[in-house]
């Protein structure tokens, strides 16, 4: 599913607070050639929870000690130099995209609703990934496609290097690709597409175009884990958008207060309660937004589903034309 943005993320347990500088990091994770080195999945699942609950300085901090530039990175940088007052028509904003599609997409929601937003945006490991959406874990390397991810020795990266679908693959090379999925199963066997609500403000004043309607904006899915593995995840992704041109930009500058419970069963009967809030989080820059993952461990032929879930999230948003606040609750 190419127009899929579901999160694949692989998550041992979870950190929603800053690091301790002594606890940021193990620097057994090594780099060759920008690409991250992991011995076993424990250490990558570590990694990526620590690297996750950072602040984006401690991020960069981290990312620099090991010599490598990350993916998310990359696309962050870029998309924060976006300044959409200067585009004269929505025509001229989508050769904009088009032209650096590499770092930047429009994402379509299914009520038609326009995002402008960075590759991979709703994908946890993004901090992990190298400019070619790689990662080594032991002797497999990992490359992240639009439809999927694949896994393959680690000798045959070259050739991984070129493969952009997962229709490409010779399957007497790559051990496997893992077609992503965006469904989340509330009850066995019932199947519903991942849910979303979002809720929109105007703040009235002299504001450019339509730039003073304000979008918060949540998503929430649970599937399966990754390759060789018996994880399942949830997650959880909040965000805040501003609408220009009729399309809808990252806002920073926001704060955010939110409340999650919810319970994750398998076709097996296990059961994995979660719950996590924060009363007041700021968010200062376009890629600096919670992204939350419940990640557990079941039977690796059971599929994870819904026993329950609440999900509450308010946004305090001010700009030089007044002050708005959004307001989202789900329960299933």
């Amino acid at each position: 599913m190419k127009n899929l943005f579901c999160i694949l993320a692989i998550i041992t347990s979870m950190m929603f607070t800053a690091c301790e500088k002594e606890d940021v990091i193990n620097h057994d994770t090594k780099k060759k050639e920008n690409i991250l080195i992991f011995k076993s999945i424990e250490e990558f699942d570590n990694t990526l929870a620590k690297v996750n609950a950072m602040t984006k300085s401690e991020r960069l901090e981290w990312e620099k000690q090991q010599g490598f530039k990350s993916f998310g990175t990359i696309c962050d940088e870029f998309y924060e130099t976006i300044e959409p007052e200067k585009f004269k028509s929505i025509e001229e904003l989508r050769n904009f995209v088009t032209a650096n599609s590499n770092k930047i997409q429009l994402y379509n929601n299914p009520n038609g609703d326009v995002y402008c937003v960075t590759n991979e945006f709703k994908n946890p490991e993004r901090y992990l990934l190298n400019n070619e959406k790689m990662y080594i874990i032991g002797i497999k390397v990992f490359k992240k496609l639009d439809d999927g991810l694949v896994v393959t020795n680690i000798s045959n990266i070259d050739r991984l290097n070129s493969v952009e679908y997962c229709d490409e693959l010779d399957t007497n090379i790559f051990l496997e690709s893992l077609q992503e999925s965006n469904t989340i199963q509330k009850a066995p066997n019932a199947n519903v597409t991942e849910d979303d609500a979002y809720d929109d403000r105007v703040i009235k004043g002299p504001g450019w175009g339509d730039d003073d309607t304000y979008r918060l904006h949540v998503w929430i899915s649970t599937e399966l884990g990754g390759y060789g593995t018996t994880k399942h995840l949830s997650m959880v992704c909040i965000k805040n958008f501003y609408r220009a041109l009729g399309i809808w930009f990252f806002k920073p500058d926001v704060f955010v207060s939110y409340s999650i419970n919810s319970t994750i069963s398998d076709s097996y009967g296990n059961s994995h309660p979660f719950s996590h809030s924060n009363p007041s989080l700021r968010i200062t820059s376009s890629n600096n937004w919670p992204t939350l993952v419940q990640n557990f461990y079941c039977n690796p032929v059971s599929s994870p589903y819904f026993t329950s879930y609440t999900v509450t999230a308010t946004n305090t948003i001010t700009d030089s034309d007044g002050t708005c606040h959004c307001s989202i609750s789900m329960n299933y």
